[in-house]
């Protein structure tokens, strides 16, 4: 039997704004869906903000976690498998026309492929573009869209087998994000030395050690912004900040909203 397309209901929508190139949707799966095998025509990317799912395409099968971003070639058909919790997901369709122009210059588009990292931080900031839609927002959406598909070709292309030690640094990094390990620290725990250690964390994560960081200490914020009922101020410090100003210049210039406007949009649903 041919799968179906779909697309998000009424009911799961959060938000959702047609841009010149592309659709943006926010929208939240409750625990337990379960959605049959379906088509998505157009190129779209997946992005994961909070939750998780289980995911099948082709012979493959995937966990999706939040913080995760999915990229879906045109006319890619999968299943999808919600777990125990809601699962917010935001949802970028690209426009057939533009999508196969700019697949005429980076043919390896046509692959499926998860990022994690620095891109994450585009999605975030393509969210807050979402949340806060005014007159520019569908500039800066076509800028940071062209960004993440840029991060995605990146990723494609790049079959570099990247050593043992640097995934171990990753874990420790997700692990210890809170902490002040110095890359000299890192460096010494991985057993290299630390410029090769930068050199190379950045050339598979497209960003420094610092950087990754804070996109990981903006994530634990974001999350404690969207589930729990505490003082900005408190959330700062517990996020590694050193005061409630700093946090909010760094929130604002990374995401495009203040902390409390992210609150505010987050508590619309």
């Amino acid at each position: 039997m041919a799968a179906a397309s779909y697309k998000p209901s009424g009911n799961n929508v959060v938000r959702r704004t047609h841009f010149s190139q592309s659709c943006l949707t926010e929208a939240v799966y409750p625990p337990g869906l379960q959605m049959p095998r379906h088509t998505h025509e157009p190129a779209s990317f997946s992005i994961v903000l909070s939750g998780g799912y289980s995911e099948t395409y082709g012979l493959s099968a995937r966990e999706c976690q939040s913080p995760l971003i999915v990229f879906h070639p045109a006319g890619e058909t999968h299943s999808v498998d919600f777990g125990k919790e809601a699962v917010r997901i935001l949802s970028i369709e690209l426009n057939s026309g533009w999508y196969e122009q700019l697949r005429d210059c980076c043919r390896i588009l046509n692959q499926p492929t998860t990022l994690n990292g620095f891109p994450f931080l585009l999605a975030r900031r393509l969210c807050g573009e979402l949340r806060r839609a005014d007159e520019f927002s569908a500039l800066i959406v076509e800028g940071l869209t062209l960004e993440l598909l840029g991060e995605t070709s990146r990723a494609l292309a790049n079959t570099h087998n990247w050593p043992t030690w640097l995934r171990r640094t990753e874990e420790l990094l997700h692990s210890e994000f809170l902490d002040q390990t110095s890359i000299s620290e890192l460096a010494d725990k991985a057993g290299v030395h630390p410029v090769h250690l930068a050199r190379t964390f950045r050339a598979k994560n497209g960003c420094t050690i610092g950087e990754y960081k804070r996109q990981l200490r903006l994530e634990f914020a974001c999350k404690q912004i969207s589930s729990r009922d505490l003082p900005l101020g408190e959330i700062a410090l517990a996020a590694g900040f050193s005061d409630q100003s700093h946090f909010a210049r760094i929130f604002k210039n990374h995401f495009g909203v203040t902390p409390s406007e992210y609150r505010k949009s987050s508590s619309k649903r």
